[in-house]
């Protein structure tokens, strides 16, 4: 008897720990911002995402209008995604295969001021990648040749 609890409960614990294991990671939030339009004006925003993660992009127009274009590019130029004369996007999702640098490109054709909103979250793969830092940092390296 005492074999067959002491089997049940090693069972039980075996399945909670896997249960744990799978669960996916929650999202971290990369950026929730209202960005700015007027006069045919383009944005651009770039983050770092790790091997592994996902990216789940929103975006909405607040009075609804059209936004000429939005795009996000896996630099140096490998875009993942396009979408044009379009007012909202709803969490959208972009595989992330390699480490690297996302351009996130909004352009307005109007001369009309107008605010959208954007939001930005990762999924990681795993915990260990949960405190990557999405900021870019641009340097300049002057390579001199003669």
């Amino acid at each position: 008897m005492k074999n067959l609890l002491f089997l049940l409960l090693l069972c039980c614990s075996a399945y909670l720990n896997a249960q744990n294991k799978t669960a996916s990671p929650k999202p971290v939030e990369v950026c929730d911002l209202s960005l700015q339009f007027s006069n045919k004006q383009e944005q651009e925003l770039f983050y770092g995402f790790a091997a592994g993660d996902k990216i789940v992009f929103s975006f909405s127009e607040n009075v609804g209008a059209m936004l000429a274009e939005v795009e996000i590019t896996e630099l140096p130029g490998n875009v993942k995604y396009k979408e044009v004369n379009t007012a909202a996007v709803k969490e959208k999702t972009i595989e992330v295969s390699k480490s690297a640098v996302y351009r996130f490109r909004f352009r307005s054709d109007t001369k009309k001021d107008r605010t959208i909103k954007v939001q930005i979250k990762r999924v990681p793969q795993t915990e260990k990648t949960r405190a990557f830092v999405t900021a870019v940092k641009w340097v300049e390296k002057f390579d001199t040749v003669y």
